[in-house]
């Protein structure tokens, strides 16, 4: 009772992130952990939620190329959307990356441009 009358964060703190998660560049790790922490402070406020409904805001919460493969399987616990969810990353293909101090940007058809992150500024490269 006391911890949580001294708690961090306020209820609605807890619940505006908790409804606000999403997984993004997360791995799916770093996700289910902080959906856990997340979760059981909502928990304690709300002790009346089921299992059932922290697993859809779990699959609603994962990127959208796992999300929409594993809402057709209709995980039951959490722990089988978690290694479903773990699966399913494990298999996607590998995102494309640009350096640590370039990115692309498409000017036009025949050019691309290089933006330089220390200084933005443009180079050429045909």
């Amino acid at each position: 009772m006391i911890t949580h009358r001294f708690s961090a964060y306020s209820p609605y703190e807890v619940a505006e992130t908790f409804n606000a998660l999403k997984q993004d560049n997360m791995t799916v790790n770093a996700y289910i952990d902080k959906f856990e922490d997340f979760m059981t402070m909502l928990k304690q406020d709300t002790p009346e939620l089921t299992e059932e409904w922290f697993v859809k805001c779990f699959v609603n919460g994962l990127r959208h190329d796992i999300k929409h493969q594993l809402r057709p399987l209709h995980p039951e616990s959490l722990t089988d959307a978690y290694w479903q969810a773990k699966d399913m990353e494990r298999s996607a293909p590998p995102k494309k990356q640009f350096s640590s101090y370039q990115r692309q940007i498409t000017a036009a058809p025949y050019r691309t441009l290089l933006l330089c992150r220390t200084c933005y500024h443009h180079t050429r490269q045909n």
